[in-house]
């Protein structure tokens, strides 16, 4: 061998592998370059202008031999320095590959000179490297030819360039050149690799080497070499390739269709019998899209099975991962080679000409996403036990390698001086290794041992070669095993990119779509849904440093796609929640009414005024009681206007038969919903029966029921019955998000009332159990077939469970929960995504959204759920969800204690919208009390304090309306539960601002007639003035230009002050609903606030002393305990603004407001409506209800505005009062006393819950025999309408 052709000078292994990166920049490059000039979006605005159509002609008819100077190309000039700018990275993308081409033809010409021997058994390395070469360079010059407008680009530019520079580029004509030549590459390419066809054929299988890279090297080798086809070695491989497949990659989603290209090419050539080879290759297309797509579908049946195994033996016994670690690169390798032959094939139907009917079947794998999931499961065993395979592989070539090397090495009969300087070099460095090096977490390189080994390949290859390696087959086999167990020690990371990388489906993202959507749709393969994120990982690895431009896109590409398959997945999840969280609201109905049923109990409506028939079930010893059956019945506020003139919101109210109210109801005795004291997972489980358990026999019913979806809003769990045919049954909707579509769910046995019930059966299985067609994972641990007796904790019954027949839906829920729950983290370009928190966000958001969903909420038809329903069914809700951490790792409680306390504020802070408090509030306040106060004529609803409610009266055959069954102590508890503290504090502060706008209305009458109420006060003692000024007060004429006349004063203080009472009255119930829970949710903290209110801490501090008493008040009533003046009250009487009495004396008017009261409550004996009754303790126009307004009033507006005499004042209303309803006996007018006795009882109740006054007092101003008449008669008259 000459001087020059020193193979150690010429440095072959460093040239192949800088050639081979910078090849596979160049196909990137013009890979981006072929969709941007093909996409008429991408590509320059100029190349798509009509008016430079004649210049583009020109220079396609003259390239690439064009004169500048034509006046055809004039229009180039205006637009010279924009043509430079935007195609000047095409350009020069061109003449690299151009430079490129010339370095590769240089280095082949060298390899040829060396006659180099290529043998992959030996010189691995250096084969494999030249055949990349070889086959990156193909599909690089292919590409080229097949670039759109590549001739318009390079001349446009070069014409450009000579218009603003002076003078063309000095590349143009060569490149020009090669282009035309390369118009068909491969007739081009195989007259050059005339000299370089002896090594292609020299080739044997590898191991792990991917099958895709050997067909093409197979291929394009013999495509070039095509005179070689007429051995009968080549020959074979030829068929085989050509038989597997009809599509040939050539840069990620560019590919061919090889046969027609083979054809198209053998077509140019002349002679070596190429009609013959042309009919083969039509015959070998022919039998590959007849036999192809089956024989890789079984092959992907084959693989799922196979990796299932290793996957399971790995996992079990990861100590294998070091002696058989090979069979993971070639598990993972063929693998990724069937998926890429799947995208490509399926992409890319063959033409129709061929008259050959390919099975979709083939294509349509219904089970590839558990194939993918294998594949990573896989490589996260290789990262998770790594140090498994370090420390197998170290000890290995330190323990055998080095030995033997160092023997192979004593064996070489000669040896020159550079060859034994690397080998050397190579046992010194592997006989150094230690375990110890492993155990310290030392970064191991050995990338200097595979170039020198490298390195030895090119010296030791070439002809008359000192030491040649065909002859020394043991070292170099040897050699090459150690090259491959110095990767298993720091080149894993890209061994897993070698082996299974599908950056491939950033690519193919329609394909990558629909598998995913079909693997969402196909519940078999729910769990393996987690590989679709986890695969957007591998986007980055399709990048190139030759192409920064498109790493962001790319990245960004991946990111959008994980979030949207966790977000599909978290949606998929909440569905099948959906729909179970919907069977168990209607399966606690179901139980909630049948123990209604049982015992309907004693909240029920005063018997009506008319005849005695129209009474139905439900009486009580007080009189006839109307029962309503909600369940049949849908009740409804009618339109007061046709009755009164005015205009109340009309509520449409469907209702369920309330319980007795006497009897702690079960809402205290099962779990409770309170805001800022959340119940604990024990808590939850054991009060599942109180809630929501049913008998045997109503189990059996509910077997047959079907959830259906029927809404876009998570509804209550409430049966809506149609009233027009009471044979439909009622249907219950609970969907957790707007817009989603939810699949149909079949029920589960009543017996199953939480998800955890239904779920703990199967809660330590992490694998499906494998079906015969569908190859479906098989649990780690096989349930038994053995059944389950559960005993339900109310009737006792034993239900007997079988555990192999799970819902279709908790089935689903297992799957997908263990996909969520699959990996921690998925690191995808710089993010990082956490499928439990994506999916517990997701969550939080939707059961948000559901309790808001949940109360059926209609402004405009004013239909809303009662709380109580409400309530059971977010606790059912909240029992699935807590069976949710059986099976993902998340912490439920905190979505309980993220989203409960946004509902007891009046506005979400997250979203911004209206939570349970702000609709409930409206509704009690716009809703129920207007209809309380405004339609007092027909159908009154009166506040009862011997029900502690607000109980409905029907009088004529209008559609009734049970005001109980939304106003009684139950459910305003269960409002308690469900708004909490803060809710019930912004409700009465609402309900506080509607009585300072009344006060402030009573304010303006008092200053409309201030002169008489002076008088009056002042003459309180002297009845025959009270007698004149009280008819002058009724029958003088007012000038105010608000009020006719100062009779309908006089009425409308009472009806205002009316108003007040009956919002009092409410407060005052909510309050003790509150103080309900409380004390039975934080018995303790009560206790304490109890302990401040009675003893305040004293102070000689005056000043002091009224902070303190105000802050201990303001936090009683906050805690629902009663106070002598409410400071909810004073703060909404302090804000309101005064209007005419901006100029008056406060405390004056607030006196002779109280003597307008006092002077105005015998007018109350003039009206029907004034009759008490003693089964509800109190009057039909809630005139009873004035005791607790006086009383608080006065307090509030005494405080505020006045010295502190709170006393004195009530002493002097109580004087005024008792004198005015004296004066009612000496009334000759019947129709003026004909409910003296029931006026009577108020000042009674007036007296008796005040805090101020005593019953001494009242006994001073009225006689109490004239109170016991009182209600010996109203009794009597009870009893006598009974």
């Amino acid at each position: 061998m000459s001087r020059g052709m020193m193979p150690s000078q010429q440095k072959l292994a460093e040239k192949l592998t800088i050639m081979n990166e910078r090849g596979r920049g160049m196909l990137t490059r013009i890979y981006n370059i072929k969709k941007m000039l093909g996409n008429p979006e991408n590509k320059p605005s100029f190349l798509s202008e009509k008016s430079l159509e004649a210049v583009f002609k020109h220079l396609a008819k003259k390239f690439p031999n064009i004169d500048s100077k034509s006046s055809t190309l004039s229009p180039i000039q205006n637009i010279k320095a924009d043509v430079v700018k935007s195609l000047s990275l095409y350009y020069y993308t061109f003449v690299d590959i151009m430079d490129l081409k010339d370095h590769v033809t240089d280095l082949l010409t060298t390899i040829d000179a060396c006659q180099v021997h290529l043998d992959i058994a030996l010189n691995y390395d250096l084969t494999k490297q030249y055949l990349d070469l070889m086959t990156t360079y193909v599909s690089i010059m292919v590409l080229v030819s097949k670039v759109d407008d590549r001739r318009l680009v390079l001349s446009l530019f070069n014409v450009a360039h000579e218009f603003l520079h002076g003078a063309g580029d000095t590349s143009f004509p060569r490149l020009g050149q090669m282009v035309q030549d390369y118009d068909h590459p491969m007739k081009k390419m195989s007259e050059e690799f005339v000299p370089h066809s002896g090594p292609i054929t020299d080739m044997v299988q590898c191991e792990y080497l991917s099958q895709d890279v050997m067909e093409k090297w197979i291929i394009f080798g013999l495509m070039l070499c095509y005179q070689y086809l007429q051995e009968a070695k080549a020959w074979d491989l030829w068929k085989q390739v050509l038989q597997s497949g009809y599509i040939v990659q050539l840069c990620r989603d560019e590919v061919l269709h090889i046969h027609g290209f083979i054809v198209s090419f053998f077509e140019t050539i002349k002679g070596h019998n190429m009609k013959k080879k042309i009919d083969d290759v039509r015959e070998f297309q022919h039998s590959a899209l007849q036999t192809s797509p089956g024989i890789h579908k079984e092959r992907r049946k084959f693989l799922r099975s196979a990796l299932r195994e290793l996957t399971q033996i790995y996992a079990d016994q990861p100590g294998l991962l070091g002696p058989k670690a090979l069979y993971v690169w070639q598990g993972l390798s063929v693998t990724r080679d069937e998926i890429h032959w799947l995208l490509r094939h399926f992409d890319n139907p063959p033409s129709k000409r061929h008259n050959i009917k390919l099975s979709q079947e083939d294509f349509v794998d219904r089970q590839l996403p558990e194939l993918l999931f294998y594949m990573e499961e896989l490589r996260g065993l290789v990262k998770k036990y790594n140090q498994v395979l370090q420390r197998y592989f170290v000890q290995y070539l330190s323990g055998y390698d080095s030995v033997l090397l160092n023997q192979l090495i004593q064996n070489l009969a000669v040896c020159p001086e550079d060859e034994s300087i690397i080998l050397s070099s190579l046992y010194n460095t592997v006989a150094s290794l230690t375990v110890k090096q492993v155990e310290e977490n030392v970064l191991f390189d050995f990338r200097g041992i595979r170039l020198d080994w490298f390195r030895l390949q090119a010296y030791t290859s070439v002809g008359k070669a000192a030491l040649i390696l065909k002859d020394h087959i043991d070292i170099a086999k040897h050699m090459n095993t150690i090259c491959f167990h110095t990767k298993m020690v720091d080149y894993l990371d890209q061994m897993l990119v070698e082996t299974s990388d599908l950056s491939i489906y950033c690519f193919y993202t329609q394909i990558y779509e629909h598998q995913f959507k079909q693997c969402m749709e196909f519940p078999a393969q729910h769990r393996f849904s987690i590989v679709f994120p986890m695969i957007c990982a591998h986007f980055m690895n399709a990048t190139h440093e030759l192409c920064p431009e498109e790493r962001h896109s790319i990245g960004t590409t991946s990111v959008q796609y994980t979030h949207w398959f966790l977000k599909e997945m978290s949606d998929e999840v909440n569905q099948v929640i959906t729909a179970i969280c919907e069977e168990q609201c209607m399966l606690s109905d179901k139980a909630r009414l049948h123990a209604i049923q049982v015992d309907p109990g004693t909240y029920c409506n005063d018997l009506t005024e008319e005849d005695d028939s129209s009474a139905e079930e439900g009486e009580t010893n007080t009189g006839k009681l109307k029962y309503v059956e909600n369940k049949k019945q849908t009740n409804k506020v009618p339109n007061i206007s046709q009755n009164n003139g005015e205009q109340p919101p009309t509520s449409l109210v469907k209702t369920d038969s309330s319980m007795d109210s006497n009897i702690k109801d079960q809402t205290q005795e099962s779990d409770r919903v309170v805001n800022n004291d959340l119940p604990c997972d024990s808590d939850l489980k054991n009060n599942v029966g109180t809630t929501q358990s049913c008998s045997k026999t109503e189990g059996e019913n509910c077997k047959s029921m079907d959830s259906e979806s029927k809404g876009d809003i998570l509804k209550s769990s409430e049966i809506k019955v149609d009233t027009t045919n009471d044979n439909k049954t009622g249907d219950n909707s609970l969907v957790l998000e707007e817009d989603v579509d939810k699949p149909t769910a079949k029920s589960i046995p009543c017996e199953s009332l939480n998800l955890e019930k239904d779920l703990e059966k199967n809660v330590n299985t992490e694998t499906e159990k494998l079906t015969e067609n569908e190859n479906v994972q098989p649990s780690e641990e096989e349930n038994t077939n053995e059944n389950i007796e559960i005993r339900t904790k109310e009737k006792g019954d034993t239900v007997v469970v079988n555990p192999d027949r799970d819902s279709p839906s908790t089935e689903s829920t297992k799957e997908l929960c263990y996909a969520i729950n699959y990996c921690n983290v998925i690191q995808v370009w710089e993010h990082g995504f956490v499928p439990r928190e994506f999916f517990l966000q997701h969550l939080e958001t939707r059961f948000n959204k559901a309790l808001v969903g949940m109360m059926m909420y209609n402004p405009d038809t004013s239909e809303i759920a009662k709380p109580s329903e409400l309530l059971n069914s977010v606790k059912s809700v909240m029992n699935v969800l807590q069976g949710l951490e059986n099976y993902v790792n998340i912490d439920i409680a905190r979505i309980f204690n993220s989203v409960l306390p946004q509902q007891t504020q009046h506005i979400d802070s997250f979203t911004g919208e209206k939570t349970i408090t702000a609709n409930y509030t409206n509704w009690y306040l716009e809703v129920l009390l207007r209809r309380v106060t405004v339609n007092a004529g027909q159908n009154p609803v009166i506040f009862s304090p011997n029900h502690k409610a607000f109980v409905s009266i029907q009088t004529d055959g209008n559609q009734f309306f049970a005001a109980e069954e939304y106003a009684d102590l139950t459910e305003l508890r269960a409002l308690a539960e469900l708004i909490g503290p803060y809710g019930m504090k912004y409700m009465g502060e609402r309900l506080m601002n509607h009585v300072a706008s009344q006060v402030d209305e009573l304010k303006k009458l008092v200053v409309g007639n201030k002169e008489v109420l002076q008088k009056l006060r002042t003459n309180y003692d002297k009845p025959e003035v009270m007698r004149d000024l009280y008819r002058q007060l009724t029958n003088t004429k007012n000038t105010s230009s608000e009020f006719s006349s100062l009779v309908q004063n006089v009425d409308s203080v009472l009806l205002r002050m009316t108003i007040i009472g009956v919002l009092l009255s409410f407060r005052q119930l909510a309050q003790e609903a509150l103080i309900d829970v409380l004390e039975d949710r934080i018995p303790f903290l009560m206790a304490s606030v109890k302990d401040l209110q009675h003893f305040v801490p004293s102070t000689k501090d005056l000043k002091m002393k009224t902070v303190v008493n105000k802050v201990v008040n303001e936090m009683s009533s906050a805690s629902g305990l009663s106070c002598d003046v409410d400071p909810t009250l004073i703060n909404a009487l302090r804000q309101q603004k005064s209007g005419e009495t901006a100029r008056e004396n406060e405390y004056e008017v607030a006196c002779l407001l109280m003597v307008f009261v006092a002077v105005a409550i015998p007018k109350l004996a003039r009206q029907d409506s004034s009759v008490y009754k003693a089964s509800l303790e109190g009057n039909v126009n809630n005139c009873h209800c004035l005791a607790l307004a006086v009383n608080q009033l006065a307090g509030a507006l005494f405080s505020i505005h006045g010295p502190g005499d709170v006393h004195d004042r009530l002493q002097e209303f109580l004087a005024l009062a008792s004198s005015s309803l004296l004066r009612l006996g000496q009334e000759n007018d019947k129709e003026a006393v004909k409910n003296r006795e029931s006026v009577y009882i108020l000042l009674d109740k007036i007296v008796t819950e005040s805090p101020f006054l005593t019953m001494d007092l009242l006994e001073s101003c009225f006689p109490y025999a004239l109170l016991r008449n009182a209600y010996h008669s109203v009794y009597k008259a009870s009893a006598a309408d009974v």
